[in-house]
C-alpha cells in the first residue's frame, strides 16, 4: 500500500512540473509596452493671476501637421486629450483651432528609443523627456509641464492656459 501512495505522488510531482514547464512556454504575452505613445494635454484657464482646470472647452479641431489626421472634431467638447506621437521624428505638432478664428500651433519635442519588448511583442519606440513645447500664442495664454514621462500610468504631461474669446459686439 505504500508503494502506491509513493508511485501517486511520483505521478502527481511529475504531472505538476510538466504542467509547469508547458505554461512557461505559452504563447500569450503582455505586450501592453506598446501603448505608451501619447502626450496627454489637459486644459484651463486664467482669472487674473489664477489658473484653474477648465471643466471643458469647446475644440473645432486638431490635427497633426505632415497628416490628414484629424483628432477631434467640433462635435466634440474637451477637457482632457491625448495626442499621438510621431514615431519617425523627435517631435510632433499639432494645430489646434478652438475657435472660428484663432489657429494655434504646439511642438511637442521628445528622445525616441527602439527597444526590444520580447520575441513575440517585437519591437516598441519609447519616449522621454518631453520638453517644454514651443508654440503660437494667438489663442493659447501658456502652457504648464506636468510631466516630462510619457507613460500610460500618466494622466497629464502639460496644461494648456487658453486666453478667454473677446466677444465682438455688433453695431
Amino acid at each position: 500500500m505504500v508503494l502506491l501512495d509513493l508511485k501517486h505522488l511520483k505521478f502527481l510531482v511529475f504531472t505538476l512540473l510538466l504542467c509547469i514547464i508547458f505554461q512557461s512556454c505559452s504563447n500569450i504575452t503582455d505586450c501592453g509596452l506598446i501603448a505608451n505613445r501619447e502626450v496627454k494635454v489637459v486644459f484651463g484657464k486664467r482669472t487674473n493671476k489664477i489658473i484653474s482646470d477648465s471643466t471643458s472647452i469647446p475644440v473645432i479641431y486638431v490635427s497633426a501637421i505632415g497628416t490628414d489626421s484629424i483628432f477631434y472634431d467640433s462635435s466634440l467638447s474637451a477637457s482632457k486629450i491625448s495626442l499621438p506621437l510621431s514615431q519617425l521624428a523627435d517631435s510632433s505638432i499639432f494645430i489646434f483651432k478652438t475657435d472660428s478664428i484663432s489657429k494655434d500651433t504646439i511642438k511637442f519635442k521628445y528622445h525616441r528609443e527602439l527597444q526590444m519588448v520580447s520575441s513575440d511583442c517585437g519591437f516598441n519606440m519609447a519616449y522621454s523627456s518631453l520638453a517644454k513645447p514651443i508654440f503660437t500664442t494667438h489663442r493659447i495664454d501658456t502652457i504648464i509641464t506636468i510631466s516630462n514621462i510619457v507613460s500610460s500610468d500618466i494622466d497629464k504631461n502639460f496644461k494648456i492656459v487658453l486666453r478667454p474669446l473677446i466677444k465682438i459686439s455688433a453695431k
